[in-house]
């Protein structure tokens, strides 16, 4: 995938599509949850399990979600944010 935009353009590589979040999940280094505010507990819920130490979460836009994942990462070390 070429990507292009105002803070500049690169190449990326899609590696793995998948509907399974473990696997998803596995080997990501930043997490992007691009949902609606009212969606993001189920999300939540979905990835914590899953979740590894120097993982980056970013919700957008966020309702306050980084402290709902930060409640059920458990004492994982990961990076919670929001847009």
């Amino acid at each position: 995938m070429d990507l292009v935009g105002s803070c500049g353009t690169g190449h990326a590589v899609i590696y793995s599509i998948t509907f399974d979040v473990e696997e998803a999940l596995m080997e990501a280094e930043v997490v992007l949850v691009s949902a609606m505010a009212k969606r993001h507990e189920a999300i939540t819920d979905w990835i914590a399990p899953h979740l590894k130490d120097g993982q980056i979460v970013c919700f957008s836009a966020g309702n306050c979600a980084s402290i709902t994942l930060k409640k059920k990462r458990g004492d994982k070390k990961v990076i919670v944010g929001e847009m």
